[in-house]
C-alpha cells in the first residue's frame, strides 16, 4: 500500500446516542420525565434525545454523566460516530 493512501474505517453500525439513554432507562426502570428530574434537563430534551431528533451537547452530556455514572465524552463521541456516519451515507 502506498504511504499516501488513506485507509478508512467505517462503522458498520452507529447508533444514535439516544439509543444508548433509552437502554439505560429501560435497564433502570425509569421513566423519560424520572431521568429529565434526575438530569436537571426538561422532559422535552430527553425526549428528543431518545427519539433521536437532536443531538447530545455538551451541557446534555454532562448531566448524563452525572446520571449514569458514564463520562461525557462517551456521550459526545458517541453523537460524533453518529454524525459522522449520517454525513458519510
Amino acid at each position: 500500500m502506498d504511504s499516501k493512501e488513506l485507509v478508512r474505517f467505517e462503522s458498520a453500525f452507529s447508533p444514535h446516542p439516544g439509543e444508548l439513554v433509552c437502554e439505560y432507562l429501560d435497564h433502570r426502570g425509569w421513566s423519560q420525565s424520572d431521568l429529565a428530574r434526575r438530569a436537571r434537563l426538561t422532559p422535552k430534551t430527553i425526549s428528543e434525545i431518545c427519539n433521536q431528533s437532536i443531538a447530545i451537547r455538551a451541557d446534555s452530556a454532562l448531566e448524563l454523566e452525572k446520571v449514569f455514572q458514564r463520562p461525557a465524552h462517551l456521550w459526545l463521541n458517541l453523537q460524533r460516530q453518529y454524525d459522522e456516519a449520517v454525513a458519510r451515507k
